[in-house]
C-alpha cells in the first residue's frame, strides 16, 4: 500500500496529528527542535527576497520556525505543500497569525519539477520532517536537481544511523503509529485482529554502501476480505501488505549521495549526539568562460 494513503482523509490527518504529538514519537518533536537550534547557522544564508516553499508540511510547526526567521530580514511568500487538503489546513493554521501571503497546493514531492514556476523566486524549498528518508536519498536530489533554480536554496533534515537505530523500530510499533497505519483498511473491513503489525530491518545496498532500511508490513493471520470502491480483494493467513519503508543513513552517506547528486551543500550542521542532521544545499555555481 502506498505510503501516502493513511494520509488522505480527514481520519488519517487526525490520526497522524495525534501520532506527531505524542511524547512517546519522539522523532517529531526532535527534529522540530532541532531545527530551532540549527537556526542561526542556516540563517546566514538566508536573503531578503527569499520565499518559503514546504513539501510534506505535517503540523507546520517547522515552517513557523522558519517564516519567523525570514520575516526578520525580508517580506516572505509562504508555499504549503502536501498531499493532503486536511493536513494543509492544519499546518496553515499553524501560522494563521503570521500576515505574509499564503498559498496552498496539493502535489506530491515528485511533482516539484513540474509545479516549480508556481512559486516566486529564489525559493527556500523545504523537505522536514525525516521525509528525505523516507522517499530514499537518491531519488529527493535527483527531483531537486531537476526543480531548484540557481538562487534557490534546498533544505532537508533527517534521522542519522547510529546506536540507537533501534529507536526507530521501537516508535514505529507504536499503537498509535500502528493505527495510523492500519486505518485505512479497517476503514474499508478489515478486522484489526485479522492482522499483525510487522517491523523489519533489512540490509538494503545504495549507492552509498549498504543503508538500513526498515519496513513496515501487515501479515494476515487469517483469512480476510478488504473493500476498495466496489471491488473487493481477498487474503489468505501469511500474506503480508507492504506499509511504508524508511532508511537510515549514515553522515557518510548522506555525503556521499550529496556528492553524486553535483549539487553543492551550502551548510551542514549535525547533533552534539550525531543522531540528526540538516543540510543546505543549493545548484552548482556557473563557472565563467571568461578569462
Amino acid at each position: 500500500m502506498p505510503g501516502y494513503v493513511p494520509f488522505l482523509d480527514d481520519d488519517g490527518v487526525h490520526n497522524w496529528l495525534a501520532l506527531n504529538n505524542s511524547a512517546r514519537f519522539q522523532l517529531a518533536s526532535d527534529l522540530t527542535g532541532f531545527l530551532d537550534q540549527s537556526l542561526p547557522y542556516l540563517a546566514e544564508h538566508f536573503v531578503p527576497e527569499l520565499n518559503l516553499v514546504s513539501f510534506g508540511v505535517g503540523d507546520g510547526r517547522k515552517e513557523r520556525i522558519l517564516l519567523r526567521s525570514l520575516l526578520r530580514i525580508g517580506m516572505p511568500s509562504y508555499y504549503s505543500i502536501d498531499i493532503s487538503s486536511p493536513m494543509i489546513d492544519a499546518a496553515l493554521n499553524a501560522v494563521a497569525d503570521i500576515q505574509v501571503e499564503k498559498t496552498a497546493l496539493v502535489a506530491f514531492f515528485e511533482d516539484l519539477p513540474i509545479i516549480n514556476r508556481l512559486w516566486c523566486h529564489p525559493a527556500l524549498l523545504c523537505l522536514l520532517g525525516n521525509t528525505f528518508s523516507g522517499y530514499g536519498a537518491e531519488f529527493v536530489l535527483a527531483t531537486v536537481r531537476a526543480g531548484l533554480e540557481p538562487a534557490d536554496l534546498f533544505l532537508f533534515d533527517c534521522r542519522l544511523a547510529g546506536e540507537d537505530s533501534y529507536r526507530l523500530e521501537e516508535t514505529l510499533a507504536l499503537p498509535a503509529n500502528v493505527r495510523f497505519q492500519t486505518a485505512p483498511l479497517i476503514k474499508r473491513g478489515l478486522e484489526p485482529d485479522a492482522v499483525e503489525f510487522v517491523v523489519k530491518v533489512v540490509a538494503a545496498p545504495s549507492p552509498a554502501g549498504i543503508v538500513r532500511r526498515v519496513d513496515q508490513s501487515l501479515r494476515f493471520l487469517r483469512h480476510a476480505t478488504v473493500m476498495f470502491d466496489h471491488a473487493s480483494v481477498s487474503f489468505a493467513p501469511g500474506e503480508e501488505v507492504r506499509l511504508a519503508s524508511t532508511c537510515q543513513y549514515t553522515l557518510e552517506q548522506v555525503g556521499r549521495f550529496i556528492d553524486r547528486s553535483r549539487l553543492a551543500l551550502v551548510e551542514q550542521h549535525v547533533g552534539v549526539a550525531r543522531d540528526n542532521a540538516i543540510f543546505m544545499l543549493r545548484m552548482p555555481r556557473q563557472k565563467s568562460n571568461l578569462l
